[in-house]
């Protein structure tokens, strides 16, 4: 590789794992938070409850338990901690710099769904959702401001939607997704040993893919519901710009902006859930769910004269959670649960753009019934994790080609979500 290429392919790789930073979501930077009612109840009832149209994403199956034609709205409010305590130094000196501010940032995800009658056994279905997102900005000054200052990831996510009863026990649905993901990345590059200010590195792209969805759910047994179900995976490659600003005069012939493809593997998934009525005002459900993060673990990203692999590490992960429903009474609905999610990051691989570890998650909500049509639900859940430490990781170096900054220190990482969602029956 001649040195134009070198330079091109070290900065894309940086920007790579800029690219796939999280925002503290569920594994990485998957976004389980896509109701209300899943929210207090740690997602534990997503897959067997088929008490709402959010069925429509999480369990296709699950419309036929539904009576009558339902739509169901929302939004879910994620606040972020993502703090940085630690020191950088290059060649065994001190990097002048500061630990950043909270780099997480708010981000706003809206959700609807919609389930139709076609017939007493086949339901039509249809849920719009943000499947994956983040929103990460540190300070131009922060120690690791050469791994990543600014990332943004957006995903909209189009799923229709039928399911069918084959009898009062069993039913079945299938689903595709029409998925536009769209990513946003910046990072410095050093240009000390030039005598220069840090240069930027800014890429922008987006891309169109597809996928699918099963589901299956059963009641075996008098006040018992069991729901599986399985979401494919779905690879994009995000066509777009590198570009960069402030390059030195040296560097002028090496670092030129252009096209650049990035390649983003996004997970499958299988999740199994059980619901228990244990009284005519409580009911109890359990789930767990297998995503196959380990097709994310290396990760290409092609410029017009260079490829630069990036291994990542990444594992595949469970999550398990328990909650409850308590029927108040004819208008409220009290519901809470307790969630562990497994990080896909591997601590010898761990970048500041994926500080992940384990999170455990706390949820409590409400139901009010507004009238016979109409029902408002909200939600509240805490995640915290461990400190995540980077410093026995590969990836804590930038790797530049006139000395490399080496980055010490550990995250402080947790997460509050709010939600609020209208359900109307017709």
């Amino acid at each position: 590789m001649n040195r134009s290429s070198r330079y091109r392919a070290t900065i894309g790789g940086c920007a790579l794992a800029a690219l796939i930073s999280p925002q503290v979501h569920a594994s990485s930077f998957a976004v389980r938070e896509n109701s209300s009612e899943g929210i207090a109840t740690a997602f534990s009832s997503d897959v067997s409850a088929a008490d709402s149209a959010a069925s429509a994403f999480n369990n296709p199956a699950a419309m036929t338990q539904l009576h009558g034609n339902q739509i169901e709205a929302g939004a879910v409010a994620a606040f972020p901690t993502i703090n940085f305590h630690g020191t950088a130094t290059s060649g065994g000196r001190p990097v002048s710099g500061n630990n950043g501010n909270n780099a997480g940032r708010l981000g706003v995800a809206p959700n609807f769904y919609a389930v139709l009658d076609l017939s007493d056994r086949v339901k039509l279905g249809l849920a719009l959702t943000t499947p994956f997102a983040l929103s990460v900005k540190q300070n131009a000054g922060w120690y690791g401001r050469y791994l990543a200052i600014d990332t943004a990831i957006m995903s909209t996510n189009i799923n229709p939607s039928v399911a069918y009863k084959i009898n009062e026990k069993i039913a079945i649905g299938v689903g595709v997704s029409a998925q536009w993901l769209q990513g946003t990345l910046a990072q410095g590059f050093n240009q000390g040993a030039l005598g220069a200010p840090d240069a930027l590195v800014r890429f922008k792209g987006d891309d169109w893919a597809f996928g699918y969805n099963l589901g299956a759910f059963f009641k075996p047994w008098h006040r018992t519901q069991l729901g599986v179900t399985y979401r494919s995976k779905i690879s994009h490659q995000l066509h777009g710009d590198f570009n960069f600003l402030r390059v030195a005069t040296p560097l002028g012939g090496a670092l030129v902006s252009g096209a650049a493809l990035l390649d983003v593997p996004l997970p499958a998934s299988t999740t199994f859930g059980i619901t228990q009525t244990v009284s005519p005002h409580l009911t109890v459900s359990l789930t767990a769910q297998w995503t196959q993060w380990s097709a994310f673990k290396y990760i290409n990203i092609q410029s017009t004269t260079a490829t630069a692999p990036i291994n990542l590490g990444f594992s595949d992960t469970w999550f398990t959670s328990i909650g409850a429903t308590y029927q108040l009474n004819d208008a409220w609905t009290l519901r809470g649960g307790i969630g562990w999610d497994q990080s896909p990051v591997d601590n010898r691989y761990r970048t500041v753009n994926i500080p992940d570890q384990d999170r455990y998650m706390v949820g409590l909500g409400f139901g009010y019934k507004i009238s016979d049509a109409l029902t408002l639900d909200g939600a509240y859940a805490h995640y915290f994790a461990p400190n995540a430490s980077m410093n026995g990781s590969v990836n804590n170096t930038d790797n530049n080609p006139f000395g490399a900054t080496l980055l010490n220190g550990t995250y402080q990482l947790s997460l509050d979500y709010v939600s609020m969602s209208v359900r109307y029956k017709f």
